[in-house]
């Protein structure tokens, strides 16, 4: 999409998801943090003609791919690192500080790819550039300090009211909706709120016939049924994730394979022959949730003494005092109040001593960034490099079949919600994912 400013001083060319444009285009000043908090997928690329100055912008959950180059003379932008290796100019040499990470299952720094002469833009980041050199500015999410004076219903209604808006937004401009949608609370939500408003919404489940006791098959077309909307279920355990045909990664961009491409590439396929153009599913919510072991610590941090006593109470009815004792939900927070739990993960010990250094070094700073959040490690999971890539991806390979992929749990205003939360609102009296 392009738009030129009311001046004719500048030119925006947006790639973003269907519905209306940010209303501040045009505004040199205005225009990026409106494509930041527009609550869409949006990345975007602005040109000041009279000075020839650069800006890029890419949306704060990073589900657009934003991606450049410096060449001689010029510089060349693009949507992935596999259009900007075309150039003659541009090398396809690896940068090894990104594949230590990625290989170690850590995220790499936020403006690395795994090409050393490609850099990315960071989820939620501004980058100006021109002929004096380049400046970034970085917009990140803040905690939520709102539910201190609220109660726990509250707190839910509160979760309920962003899931219902981040679900409406999700669904805007869509001809007809899909929803990828298990038996799981997840995608089950999604689908129950989406439902209500667009009863012709096509669920597609990936049936495990071979498998039955994993096969979610049955009961997501019960669900379905039970919602009023199409369903179309397909056997998954008859395709061949490591068929030599399939033996690709998810997008040019990753350097690894993935096993699940051939199920995508089914769920997406009957999706579009519907005449779906928007496909939403439930990922990203198993991250967004905090687990089970973070409790104790939060419950002590917020002085929440009803909640702790009442957990312990559940675990000492149903297990005895050594069985709970020795329950990691108990344990392994105690033991990080203590000290004696490393803050970082132990996949640092598998790296050479000078790539071990230089990402521990940045995990420290990106971890700082979140501090006043309840979790900042989950924070910086979640809103690092990595989880950016994986959306991106996830939106790469569904344009293939002409749809729009979008995920309400990567939302900036419920993730922001999620995040700000004590983490017994999400694991009590052993149910998981209470919250939701």
């Amino acid at each position: 999409m392009l738009h030129g400013a009311g001046d004719g001083h500048w030119l925006f060319m947006l790639d973003r998801a269907a519905g209306p444009a940010p209303t501040s285009l045009g505004d040199s000043h205005q225009w990026p943090e409106a494509v930041l908090m527009d609550g869409s997928a949006t990345s975007a690329i602005g040109l000041h003609l009279p000075t020839l100055r650069v800006s890029l912008c890419r949306d704060l959950m990073g589900q657009r791919r934003l991606v450049y180059a410096r060449i001689p003379g010029g510089l060349v932008v693009a949507s992935g690192e596999h259009i900007l290796r075309a150039h003659p100019a541009i090398s396809d040499e690896l940068d090894d500080g990104y594949l230590a990470a990625f290989l170690a299952g850590l995220s790499p720094a936020p403006t690395e790819t795994i090409y050393r002469d490609i850099h990315q833009i960071p989820a939620g980041a501004q980058l100006h550039l021109d002929a004096t050199g380049e400046r970034q500015v970085q917009t990140r999410l803040e905690p939520d300090h709102a539910w201190r004076g609220m109660s726990d219903e509250q707190i839910v209604d509160r979760f309920g009211q962003l899931l219902h808006s981040s679900v409406e937004r999700a669904c805007r401009g869509a001809a007809r909706v899909g929803i990828s949608l298990s038996a799981g609370l997840d995608s089950s939500s999604i689908a129950a709120i989406a439902g209500r408003r667009r009863p012709d919404t096509l669920t597609v489940t990936q049936g495990l016939p071979g498998y039955p006791e994993i096969d979610e098959s049955t009961l997501a077309a019960e669900l379905a049924r039970s919602l009023g909307m199409h369903h179309h279920n397909f056997p998954a355990d008859q395709l061949l994730p490591f068929a030599d045909a399939e033996l690709h990664p998810i997008c040019p961009d990753h350097p690894v394979q993935s096993p699940f491409r051939p199920w995508k590439e089914v769920n997406y396929r009957a999706m579009a022959a519907a005449g779906v153009d928007v496909c939403l599913d439930g990922g990203f919510a198993d991250d967004l949730f905090a687990g089970d072991v973070e409790w104790v610590v939060n419950a002590i941090r917020f002085r929440r003494w009803g909640v702790l006593r009442e957990q312990l109470a559940y675990l000492l009815s149903r297990e005895g005092l050594s069985a709970m004792i020795q329950n990691t939900a108990v344990r392994r927070p105690l033991s990080r109040l203590f000290g004696r739990v490393k803050l970082h993960s132990d996949r640092l010990d598998w790296l050479r001593p000078n790539y071990r250094r230089l990402i521990e070094h940045r995990m420290d700073a990106e971890i700082r960034q979140f501090r006043d959040f309840p979790r900042p490690q989950q924070c910086m999971r979640l809103l690092g490099s990595t989880a950016a890539f994986d959306a991106s991806a996830e939106q790469w390979y569904a344009t293939r079949h002409g749809l729009e992929h979008r995920q309400p749990f990567r939302d900036h205003q419920l993730t922001r919600w999620c995040l700000s939360l004590p983490a017994d609102l999400f694991t009590r009296q052993g149910q998981r994912k209470w919250l939701l």
